[in-house]
């Protein structure tokens, strides 16, 4: 027996809207960092910014993005210090 969406959708108690529908957080995520790139970079920025990209693997770059993250996070909280005392 073939069963149609419809049936699909009651037996797993879901609406056909919730069956249809299309996870976009990851095309949301891709358009707030475009966006972010395209304002702050230009065109030969962005290029530059491509070929290194291009030359990392998935590894080599999440560690180069943490390296950077765990720096910028205690160089703020060096400054936060420092204001403290000041």
């Amino acid at each position: 027996m073939l069963a149609s969406v419809y049936d699909f959708c009651d037996y797993f108690g879901m609406t056909l809207e919730d069956f249809f529908h299309e996870d976009d957080s990851k095309d949301k995520i891709i358009r707030q960092l475009n966006h972010l790139l395209t304002e702050k970079l230009n065109v030969d920025d962005l290029t530059l910014l491509f070929n290194f990209v291009d030359t990392l693997d998935k590894k080599s770059l999440r560690a180069l993005l943490e390296t950077y993250s765990t720096y910028h996070a205690v160089r703020i909280e060096k400054e936060s210090k420092k204001t403290k005392i000041v």
